[in-house]
């Protein structure tokens, strides 16, 4: 299982577990110039979600999520 270390609007780092996945996670908000990461959290991720984030990276567009059930899961991916 991975996690991902997300804000409401994005997914900033996803690893192999919350430790790894919040530190990554702080340090490209950092990257991008995102102070505010007191409103960084971690949940575990669906692999398909994995894919279709790797997939939007490879390809251009945007995936959209949501934390259901405790898991953060794929609602839409949106073509660039």
């Amino acid at each position: 299982m991975k996690f991902a270390a997300y804000t409401e609007e994005t997914i900033w780092a996803v690893a192999d577990d919350e430790e790894s996945a919040r530190s990554e996670g702080e340090e490209a908000m950092a990257e991008n110039g995102v102070s505010d990461t007191a409103s960084l959290k971690v949940a575990p991720i669906d692999e398909n979600l994995v894919e279709a984030l790797a997939n939007a990276e490879e390809n251009g567009g945007d995936v959209l999520f949501d934390l259901i059930d405790g898991e953060l899961c794929e609602v839409e991916t949106v073509e660039g």
